[in-house]
This record gives structure tokens, sequence and C-alpha cells, in this order.
């Protein structure tokens, strides 16, 4: 059987990263890829042979797209990630006649800070929600939040993120940073739910109390350009290096000495896992998908978030205390890419079955 991925793709992040290991890794069906834009996720679905097609950015002229592909490539399921994806692709859905499954990977709200974006998204995301057969949701807490909001809980089913062990482990490259250490990483979307200047603020709190080390924030996003220039005004460019994106990001991780999650928001945080995975204790915010994953694993230090004397203490008493390392292991078990495959491929048989009753 035929699925359809939608999702915007402007730019590489945890929901990126979710679908591409997804599409790469399914076994009982042929994925097929739509996006918005043409970028490092539609090049790594090529190279790994899935087929992708680049939609039209007028939401019209894209929902035809959709159904004519849908109805050319024996589509019989759609599955959208993104307020984008989930409009035009519930639309598409329902002129085309296939059902759709939607993954819910954020709290919408959050993930717009402008006030007029936000009222707009949000509402076309409820307006279209009830075509949606069932939503994916990569966390308890985004279960609740959807559920809260008025759906069903027949049609929501929580599949965690996974990782993909052959990657993320202690043993293997690390990339050569001459800095001072210990080094403190981040991973992250430079957007304004990641909590950077929350972060900002609790590395010159380190600083000013005598801490030696250095800074690396992994990750791009369009904050970028201020947060490179806060980190001027406060001094401190030669303690936090901003090194943008990377693609080998379990490089950089294996490199560090503590890994620290300041978001505000947090639907799952796949970097929470990635770093436990590299054997990396990590201090993080108690939002979210890190609260309902930090509690059960070693390594993790949990800080309120929005808190950078918080923050910096529990990173400071990281760096100084004999803390107890991650076990990879657990993570690998608890957290594989094979079972989020498999429960994923389970509700297309689900929702497939339902339709054809």
């Amino acid at each position: 059987m035929r699925v359809l991925t939608m999702i915007g793709a402007g730019e590489f992040g945890g929901a990126e990263q979710h679908v591409f290991d997804l599409l790469r890794s399914v076994k009982r069906v042929e994925p097929r890829l739509a996006v918005f834009y043409e970028g490092e996720l539609a090049s790594r679905m090529r190279a790994v042979g899935v087929p992708v097609r680049v939609l039209s950015r007028s939401p019209w002229r894209a929902i035809a797209e959709v159904v004519d592909y849908a109805r050319a490539q024996n589509i019989v399921l759609l599955h959208t990630h993104g307020v984008r994806a989930n409009v035009i692709g519930r639309l598409a859905a329902q002129r085309a006649g296939v059902p759709v499954v939607t993954t819910v990977h954020s709290v919408l709200a959050t993930d717009y800070p402008d006030p007029l974006k936000r009222w707009l998204f949000v509402g076309l995301e409820h307006l279209t929600r009830r075509q949606t057969d069932r939503f994916i949701c990569v966390s308890r807490a985004l279960r609740d939040d959807l559920a809260a909001g008025g759906i069903p809980p027949e049609r929501l089913t929580v599949i965690h993120n996974g990782i993909d062990i052959s990657r993320f482990h202690p043993d293997g490259d690390a990339v050569s940073l001459n800095l001072p250490r210990p080094l403190i990483g981040t991973v992250a979307r430079m957007h304004a739910a990641k909590g950077y200047d929350v972060l900002l603020d609790a590395a010159r709190e380190l600083v000013k109390g005598g801490f030696v080390g250095s800074f690396v924030w992994i990750g791009d996003g369009p904050l970028k350009t201020q947060l490179a220039r806060r980190i001027q005004e406060a001094g401190l460019e030669e303690r936090v290096r901003i090194v943008g994106y990377q693609p080998d990001v379990e490089r950089w991780l294996r490199a560090v000495d503590v890994v620290v999650l300041p978001s505000l928001s947090e639907g799952f945080g796949l970097a929470l896992l990635e770093a436990l995975a590299c054997g990396k204790p990590v201090v993080a915010s108690r939002v979210g998908g890190f609260a309902e994953v930090g509690e059960g694993l070693a390594g993790v230090r949990l800080v309120p978030p929005g808190d950078p004397y918080t923050l910096a203490a529990a990173v400071d008493g990281m760096v100084r205390e004999r803390v107890v390392l991650p076990d990879p292991d657990a993570v690998a078990s608890l957290y594989s890419l094979e079972r989020m495959v498999g429960k994923t491929e389970e509700v297309y048989a689900e929702i497939l079955a339902k339709r054809s009753l």
C-alpha cells in the first residue's frame, strides 16, 4: 500500500528528522513524500530512494496537486505533519476519498509567537481537524492537550519518537573542538520556544561565577542573527559559539560534556534522547515530553522553564558533581526507531481496516 506523507520542510528540525527516519524504515508500506520546500529533507529522502513531490506554495493549487497525485499513485492514506500540511492534506484527502493520519509534534499555540499568525494557523487547524481519522501524539502531554481541546480519546494514539541507535551511541567519532572545557552543548532550532534567551542569561551567570568552559549551540532558525548579536552585547563571543545546523549531530554530541535543553515548550524533544544515547548527561526544562521522558531515565536533571538562575545552578552542579551517567542501552530499548515505525504502521492498518468495513 502507498502512503503519502506531507510536511512543510522549510527547515530541518525534529519533525523532519522524525519523517526521514519513519519513511526510510517502514516495512509494510510504499512511502511517498510531498513537501512545500526543496531542501534538506527532500534531498535526504531522494538519496534513500523515496519519491518526492514538491508542491505549489499556492494553497488551492497545492490541494489540486495532492488530489491528482493521490489518484495517479493509488495513494490509500495521507499522513500529515505541521499546520500547512495538515490543512491542505485534509482538504485534498476529502476530495480524493482517502483517510488522514496527523502526527502532532508540538503545542501549536507556542509555535507562532506572532499573535496574528497564531490566530490564523490555530483557527485553520481547528476548522479542519474533523477530517483527521487518527492523531498520533509524540507524547502523553500532547495527547492530553488535544483531549482538552475536545478531540475524542478514540482518535488519539501516543507513539513516542524513536532514535536510530546505529547513529546515536557513545562509541564513535567526535568533532574536535579547540575550546576551553567543560563544553556545554545545546541542540535545538533557534526559535523562541527553545529558550535560547534563558540559556544566554544562564551562561552569563555561570561565567560571572567563575565558570571556565564554553558553550556550543547547534542549530539554525529565525533567531540566529538576533542571538549572535545578544552574545556580542553580553561580551560572551569567546565563550558561546553558534555552529549552525549540523547533519552529523551525533559527532557533536559526543564532543561535549553536558547537554542543556532550556525549552519553554516541548512536544517530545528528540535531542534529549539523542544526547542520552550518546552517553551525555542532560539538564532540561521540566516541560512536555522532556518531563515525561526525563523522569524515568538516569543522567537527566529537570529544572523549571524560563529560570536562568536555576538553570545555571543545575549546569554548575552537573559539571562539578559526580553525576549518574545515562544508560544508552535503556534509551535504546525504550525508544527504538523500530518500535516507533511498527506502532505507526499498526495505526495505518487499523484506519484502513475501519474504512473497508
